[in-house]
């Protein structure tokens, strides 16, 4: 495993995974392991945006063979949720379209401004 840099993993692990749900934005996972282990999924690891939840508690998400995404998960049984959380792209939305409307307003305030010092 590449640029894992989370929890000592153990040589070997027994467990079982059962994907409960599964849309673009948002994997929700059903695992049980006998000891700590790295839950590796086949998604590209895209770091903006999505987060991972274990049992509602935030967990870091790792690049995994520079490609692939993985969370640890502890022994036990655990419900791990994938998500993308576009709070980020909201925000951006929001200040982009208020900076865009400011500078209209502010060409269109110039403009009106040489039209009436020509009258």
């Amino acid at each position: 495993i590449i640029n894992y840099d989370g929890p000592q993993l153990s040589g070997t692990s027994n467990g079982k995974v059962e994907i409960s749900s599964f849309s673009p934005n948002n994997i929700t996972i059903q695992c049980n392991t006998n000891s700590g282990a790295l839950l590796v999924l086949s998604e590209i690891y895209y770091k903006p945006g999505w987060r991972c939840k274990i049992d509602g508690q935030v967990t870091p998400i790792y690049q995994t063979n520079h490609v692939l995404r993985s969370v640890y998960v502890s022994d036990g049984s655990h419900d791990v949720e994938f998500y993308y959380d576009s709070s980020d792209w909201k925000l951006a939305k929001v200040v982009s379209r208020f900076s865009f409307f400011t500078v209209l307003i502010f060409l269109g305030l110039i403009f009106f401004r040489e039209k009436i010092n020509k009258i």
